[in-house]
């Protein structure tokens, strides 16, 4: 998790997080090195990468809400996960936070 711009009040609210918790990208890779990491691959993703990711997953929440919750105090607790979740990412943390994978190499064991 990265902020890929300087995190709003909203941002940060919406994690529950102080914003200095969160590095940006070259503070990520910063720490990387601190710890005795070199990346050799690294992804940033797109924001349509984050925007399937966030409605597939709050929509196969409310997906199993409306065909296959159990009871409807189920459905309705799915829902709401939902419905927040999706608020959070929309009302403030979309263009902000950012994701990133990288590949890591320990420097310090050397060759294998």
């Amino acid at each position: 998790m990265i902020w890929e711009a300087t995190p709003s009040a909203a941002a940060s609210a919406a994690l529950g997080l102080p914003a200095d918790s969160v590095p940006d990208l070259a503070g990520l890779v910063r720490a990387f090195h601190r710890h005795g990491l070199e990346p050799s691959f690294g992804h940033v993703s797109t924001l349509t990468e984050w925007d399937d990711y966030e409605f597939s997953w709050t929509g196969s929440l409310v997906d199993w809400a409306v065909r296959s919750a159990p009871t409807v105090e189920d459905r309705d607790q799915a829902l709401t996960a939902a419905r927040e979740h999706r608020d959070a990412w929309l009302g403030g943390l979309r263009r902000e936070l950012g994701f990133a994978t990288f590949v890591l190499h320990d420097v310090a064991a050397g060759p294998v």
